[in-house]
């Protein structure tokens, strides 16, 4: 049997597996992620340069209005 914790809010829950029902674990990095850059400069950095997508204020051209719901880490850890 294999324990693994899972984030949960802000604790954690363990989850015990049997060892034949486990391919693997994946574990995200972002613990250990440190910002290169204040907040605001990194919110700037991200509007200039997209990924795979043309740039807001290309998207926003021509229209008169705009809805943005920005996605955070903390908002894919809270219990729903």
């Amino acid at each position: 049997m294999t324990t693994i914790r899972i984030p949960y809010a802000q604790t954690h829950l363990d989850l015990t597996i049997a060892d034949n029902r486990l391919a693997g674990v994946l574990e995200s990095k972002a613990h250990h992620y440190k910002p290169t850059a204040s907040q605001a400069d990194l919110v700037r950095q991200a509007l200039e340069a997209p990924i795979d997508s043309p740039r807001l204020r290309d998207l926003a051209r021509g229209k008169k209005r705009l809805s943005l719901l920005p996605v955070t880490i903390q908002d894919q850890c809270q219990p729903r």
